[in-house]
């Protein structure tokens, strides 16, 4: 879309929106969209990036979103809303 190209014209990308499903809106390797670590690491050669470094960016991710619901709740997202997401997002922290 013209709103994704504009953005990475600067090096950025578009916003994950959250979602309650098991698949994402884009493939995360060339065969599956399935929302699953797993999968996303068995690629990492996909991305050009050495298992042992997409290890540690996953490692460093899980660590940053831990305290996600309290970031959530000092944003005001509506505790229901938080409660909607968190065996989502729970599931692979």
């Amino acid at each position: 879309s013209r709103g994704s190209s504009e953005l990475a014209s600067r090096g950025q990308s578009a916003p994950a929106f959250p979602t309650l499903s098991d698949y994402q809106s884009l493939l995360i390797n060339r065969s599956t969209n399935a929302a699953d670590l797993d999968i996303l690491l068995s690629s990492s050669d996909a991305y050009m990036i050495p298992q042992n470094r997409s290890e540690a960016i996953i490692t460093e991710v899980k660590a940053a979103m831990l305290p996600w619901q309290t970031e959530a709740r000092r944003l005001g997202i509506p505790q229901r809303d938080i409660e909607t997401f968190a065996p989502r997002i729970n599931k692979w922290l």
